[in-house]
């Protein structure tokens, strides 16, 4: 499926938006991530974390990943060098900034996570920790990545059946949203399942508040598939049912991490899963997953490759990346990163080339589109869901008039000869 999401901004007349309309980001609608092309993607691809865990600033093993068909790493940050155990890397912010880099280099999605508060409970830590994102010279990384950069804020943070409650876990993310938001960063937002990111029904009830904290209303939503007890050992009846409740909220999301052994809190080896149905199932609902991990795991069995090299996969590597099924070599990258960050033939014109052609405004309850294309355009809004609220034509050289009596965030989306173009309204 393609659509062509050109998100850009909104004028004037609408100087409440946020402003991240001004920027080119990749955007979640409904339960759909898309590029900035308007490319839908479904996230598959692994967890690494770069430099060897920060020990080995000369490190780089992405154009090794690359080879596995992975469309998105999951790339593990500290935030300091003392939080990352004195590991060195985490002490340079460059080295930051060229791992996102090399990653988009290699066609695949970077997602920054922060580890720092794995399966801890503090929320003064878990703010402090998330603060990472809005110092500036930060701010500026995640800029010049927006295009394709996701931040995942925590790895696995916050409990709920360990000794919290569903509300607090909501409002400690809230604050941590508005955080980010607060500091001009408009990239997706990946948010932790609590309970060691194990607890994936959490989200049915605290995905909508968790979204409507969010004035960009682009969140991703991620669970952790160390599920030995939790599903069953993850048995297909029980897989489904699980996930089928997932998908019926309507929101994104993706399988964060997904491994074939779980630790007992001593035995990082300490289970074997199940992971076959899991990733069979997802497949086939469209929910993505990430493999946990590249190399360099506590848990020797656990790590797709024994060196970083694509040639000394594992047992467990060369399944997850060749097996019929599920295999990483079945994933579909992004055409846009594919194309080396240009968007394909048809799927569209850049933001600012649309720019030019289409205006639109909103006054009162009228909402104004105003067309300097030479051709004819079809013209729709939707819902953050996806309805469609209004369908109709505009000639060329025109002004459309429709009055908005809907409520919430809308979607403007206009198609030309040469693509579509892509409006959020507030």
């Amino acid at each position: 499926m393609k659509k062509v999401y050109v998100v850009c901004g909104l004028m004037a007349a609408l100087s409440m938006a946020p402003a991240f309309g001004q920027e080119e980001t990749m955007y979640v609608t409904g339960n759909t991530l898309y590029d900035v092309c308007g490319n839908a993607v479904v996230m598959q691809g692994v967890n690494h974390a770069p430099y060897n865990w920060g020990w080995s600033p000369a490190y780089n093993v992405f154009p090794e990943i690359e080879k596995t068909g992975s469309n998105t790493v999951r790339i593990a940050w500290y935030t300091s060098q003392a939080s990352g155990g004195g590991a060195p890397a985490y002490a340079d912010l460059s080295l930051l900034d060229s791992a996102i880099t090399r990653c988009a280099a290699a066609k695949m999605i970077p997602v920054l996570e922060l580890h720092d508060h794995t399966c801890m409970n503090d929320s003064a830590q878990f703010i402090s920790m998330v603060s990472f994102f809005t110092q500036p010279a930060v701010q500026q990384i995640v800029h010049k990545h927006r295009s394709y950069l996701v931040l995942n804020l925590a790895n696995e943070a916050l409990h709920v059946m360990w000794g919290g409650t569903v509300q607090r876990y909501v409002n400690i993310y809230t604050k941590a949203i508005g955080m980010v938001r607060d500091a001009d960063i408009h990239v997706p937002l990946m948010i932790d399942a609590p309970d060691c990111g194990q607890h994936l029904d959490v989200f049915q009830q605290a995905g909508q508040q968790l979204k409507d904290a969010d004035p960009d209303d682009n969140i991703i939503f991620s669970a952790h598939a160390y599920w030995s007890a939790y599903a069953n050992n993850m048995d297909s009846v029980s897989v489904r049912a699980k996930l089928q409740a997932a998908v019926n909220t309507g929101f994104c999301y993706v399988l964060g991490e997904v491994a074939n052994r779980q630790s007992d809190g001593n035995d990082e080896c300490a289970y074997t899963l199940n992971y076959g149905p899991l990733l069979r199932i997802a497949r086939e609902m469209q929910i993505g997953y990430l493999v946990w991990s590249w190399d360099n795991d506590v848990c020797a069995p656990r790590a797709m490759s024994s060196n970083g090299m694509f040639s000394q996969l594992t047992p467990y590597g060369s399944d997850m990346v060749n097996n019929a099924g599920y295999g990483l070599l079945l994933s579909e990258r992004s055409p846009w990163l594919a194309a080396g960050m240009e968007c394909a033939p048809g799927t569209g014109l850049a933001e600012h080339e649309m720019a030019q052609y289409f205006t639109v405004s909103k006054n009162s309850d009228r909402l104004y589109v105003h067309s300097s294309y030479k051709g004819d355009a079809s013209l729709q809004l939707l819902s953050m869901d996806g309805k469609v609220l209004y369908n109709g034509r505009m000639a060329a050289f025109s002004e459309l008039s429709v009055q908005d009596t809907w409520t919430g965030i809308k979607i403007v989306k206009i198609q030309t000869s040469e693509g579509m173009y892509i409006r959020k309204i507030f």
